[in-house]
């Protein structure tokens, strides 16, 4: 379709070309982790709330005949934990740092092995033997190499399913961790395969100014991803209900502060996520774009703490 031969190994284009499959491919592993990951989607200050306010709404939602307990005067100006809690936080903010700094020069040097080891090259011979169609080579030497990036850096993912476990983040058992694991697998090799596809092609049509091209092609091909994801993409990994019949009360305030915001999302575009399955962190969020745009509040959340605070 391209005129040149489908090519992928560093022996064969320029480093420059091979680096940008490189990032390319680094980018849509982190995409894939993000998409499996309950803790990150869209923060919300709600997800956030000091401990003392859960305590303190659980405690309303006990009192006889839903009582609330006086609204305390004055103006609150700073908050501390409590000791424990405090030397928890602390613990876990150092352990983040560390996590974050390690796991970045950690994914370097696994890319710094794939070259070294020049596995791409042994893919590259097999999808060239295993076919001479250009699309089906990007899909016979897309799997293995994503699949070997993310083996290869899977202790950093096992190491931070541990620490969100022993520190109350998450809740989701390893079995269910590994089947959203291979969801989110599969859905980075499809993606994978077709962006590397139309990148290559588009290297040998525009050897010179291919970088501006692809990213041309990249914005329909991103606004596209946006617009399916909440209803293709986020379905695989959560459950979802309408918030009208989950929690009624709640959509009406919800409407109140999309009239105010000026956006369009009418309440058959409300949803309630089922997150207490893989997490017990508090969330609500937007998504989707023009026509897919809805509210999503966690079951964590509705009904957790009051209406005014979601």
């Amino acid at each position: 379709m391209f005129g040149a031969p489908f090519v992928f190994a560093p022996e064969k284009i320029a480093m420059q070309k091979w680096l940008a499959l490189k990032i390319l491919v680094f980018a849509l592993v982190s995409t894939a982790a993000i998409i499996t990951s309950p803790q990150s989607l869209p923060a919300s200050p709600v997800g956030r709330e000091p401990a003392a306010v859960v305590r303190l709404s659980q405690a309303s939602s006990s009192l006889p005949g839903g009582v609330r307990p006086p609204e305390p005067q004055g103006k609150v100006t700073a908050y501390t934990l409590p000791p424990d809690l405090y030397k928890k936080a602390k613990a876990l903010s150092r352990i983040h740092f560390l996590f974050n700094l390690i796991s970045f020069f950690y994914g370097l040097f696994v890319l710094w092995l794939v070259l070294h080891w020049k596995l791409a090259a042994k893919y590259c011979d097999w999808a060239e033997k295993l076919s001479s169609n250009r699309f089906c080579q990007a899909f016979v030497f897309t799997p293995p190499l994503i699949l070997t990036i993310t083996l290869l850096e899977s202790p950093t993912a096992i190491y931070e399913h541990i620490v969100s476990r022993t520190y109350g983040l998450s809740v989701e058992g390893w079995g269910a961790l590994a089947w959203d694991w291979a969801k989110g697998i599969f859905i980075l090799i499809v993606l994978g395969s077709i962006l590397t596809w139309i990148l290559y092609g588009v290297i040998r049509r525009r050897p010179r100014r291919w970088w501006l091209y692809f990213w041309l092609i990249s914005l329909p091909v991103i606004v596209f991803l946006s617009f399916v994801e909440p209803f293709v993409l986020e379905p695989m990994f959560f459950k979802f209900a309408s918030l009208q019949e989950k929690d009624p009360a709640l959509v009406a305030q919800i409407e109140r502060v999309v009239e105010r915001s000026g956006v369009s999302i009418p309440p058959d575009r409300m949803f309630w996520m089922k997150a207490s399955d893989k997490t017990p962190l508090m969330d609500a969020y937007v998504t989707g774009l023009g026509a897919s745009k809805r509210i999503v509040v966690w079951d964590t959340t509705a009904g957790r703490i009051p209406d005014a605070e979601v």
